[in-house]
């Protein structure tokens, strides 16, 4: 139903913008925009509904609202990073959509991610100079180019919680430094 023009965080991490819209399908003539939430791999609690702890929500003021575009920083987001987290953005609608509305295609909640992803690319980047070493296989670099993949996987098919799960377990609080285990099980 919510169809995300712009959903990015900046490359200096500083700004998230958001554009977004109601699709322009005649089931959807009825439909308008009721709230906009933001949840963190912190406060995510599953994709049917947001938490009772967004770091950002709005409301909108009116019946008429079909589209919306913004900025935030750091402070809009109650101090949080944007460097550092996966944000969940749901968009709640309110109205009647039409009787011929697909099925699955009236949920009043649309969720779509966004992370920062220079920072990870940034990391993943460090291990680039395994590539040049002919003798090795370059276990960091494919190790941690699987793991981007598995969390772009995770997004792709809705698996939130397995997302949540994979952000805080090889992304939250990354260390640009830190390299792997020397045992080669990266475990």
């Amino acid at each position: 139903m919510i169809q995300f023009n712009t959903l990015k965080i900046s490359q200096d991490s500083k700004t998230l913008s958001i554009d977004l819209q109601i699709e322009d399908k005649s089931y959807y003539r009825n439909m308008y925009l009721k709230a906009i939430y933001i949840d963190t791999q912190d406060t995510f609690v599953d994709s049917t509904t947001p938490s009772n702890t967004p770091v950002f929500k709005y409301f909108f003021p009116d019946d008429t609202s079909t589209e919306y575009h913004i900025s935030l920083d750091k402070l809009d987001l109650n101090g949080t990073d944007l460097s550092n987290n996966i944000f969940f953005v749901f968009v709640e609608v309110a109205g009647t959509p039409g009787p011929d509305t697909p099925c699955g295609e009236d949920n009043i909640f649309t969720i779509g991610t966004v992370y920062s992803k220079y920072p990870i690319y940034e990391k993943w980047y460090s291990y680039i100079k395994e590539i040049n070493n002919s003798c090795c296989i370059p276990q960091n670099f494919i190790d941690y180019f699987l793991r981007i993949e598995a969390l772009n996987l995770s997004i792709s098919v809705n698996d939130y919680l397995q997302t949540v799960y994979l952000y805080k377990n090889y992304f939250k609080d990354y260390v640009l430094n830190k390299q792997f285990k020397n045992c080669n099980c990266n475990g």
